[in-house]
C-alpha cells in the first residue's frame, strides 16, 4: 500500500471517528445527488445496434477515426458497439458540441496501435467551424449533472499506483472542462461518498494523483 493510499484510510478514519456527523458513506454518490433529480446516471455497453442520435454516424466521419467497414477487423469501424455521442451543451447542436465515448482497446484509423485497455472520454466543440478536442480523459463517464446550461461530468478513475478509483466531478469554465472535486471514492471496499468537507480536504492531493497518472489528455 503506497503512500496517498494510508493517507487517504488514514484521513477518512479520521473523520468517521471525530466528526459529530458521518462524513463518509457507503451510497454511492449518484445515489446520494440524485435527489436532487439533476444526476442523469450514464450507462454504455457498447451492445447497440442503433445510435442513439442518427447524426452520430456523420460526427463520426467528420471526425476521420474509424471506417464504415473493416473486413480484416484491424480498425475501428464506426458502430455503436464502438462508439457513443453525448450531449452536454443545452441548446446546441449535437454535432456542435459533444462528448465521444470510446470503447476500451480499439484501433482508430490511422494509429499504429490499439488504445489503451480503458475507454477514453473526449470532448468536442466546434470552433470556427471546426471540430477541436477540449477535454480528454481515460476512464469511465458514469453521470451527467444537467441542472445546468452546460453539464457537469461524473467521471470515474482509476489511478493504479493508489489502487484507487476515483468519481470526479468536472465543471464547465467556459471553454472546457476543470476539475472540481472527488464525489467518491474506493479502493477496493467499495464506493463511499465524501461530505464537502471531507473532499475540501482530500481534493488537491487527489488531483495531484490523478494528474500524475496520465489519465487527461
Amino acid at each position: 500500500m503506497n503512500l496517498m493510499k494510508h493517507f487517504l484510510l488514514y484521513l477518512l478514519t479520521a473523520f468517521l471517528l471525530f466528526s459529530c456527523d458521518s462524513e463518509v458513506s457507503d451510497s454511492k454518490p449518484t445515489d446520494k445527488v440524485g435527489e436532487k433529480s439533476q444526476i442523469e446516471v450514464q450507462e454504455t455497453d457498447f451492445s447497440a445496434n442503433e445510435f442513439d442520435n442518427p447524426k452520430t454516424q456523420a460526427i463520426l466521419e467528420e471526425l476521420d477515426i474509424c471506417v464504415l467497414k473493416d473486413s480484416l477487423g484491424l480498425i475501428a469501424e464506426c458502430t455503436p458497439q464502438n462508439f457513443r455521442v453525448i450531449p452536454f451543451k443545452k441548446g446546441a447542436a449535437i454535432e456542435d458540441a459533444f462528448i465521444l465515448e470510446v470503447k476500451a482497446g480499439i484501433r482508430l484509423k490511422g494509429s499504429g496501435t490499439p488504445l489503451p485497455p480503458v475507454r477514453h472520454i473526449i470532448v468536442f466543440e466546434r470552433v470556427n467551424g471546426e471540430l477541436v478536442q477540449v477535454n480528454g480523459f481515460r476512464g469511465d463517464l458514469i453521470a451527467k449533472d444537467t441542472g445546468k446550461d452546460v453539464n457537469d461530468l461524473i467521471l470515474a478513475l482509476y489511478v493504479k499506483a493508489d489502487e484507487t478509483l476515483f468519481q470526479c466531478r468536472y465543471e464547465w469554465n467556459g471553454d472546457r472542462y476543470e476539475f472540481k472535486s472527488i464525489e467518491g471514492l474506493d479502493y477496493g471496499e467499495g464506493v463511499k461518498t465524501l461530505s464537502e468537507a471531507t473532499r475540501d480536504s482530500v481534493t488537491n492531493e487527489i488531483y495531484g494523483s490523478i494528474m500524475q497518472s496520465n489519465l487527461i489528455f
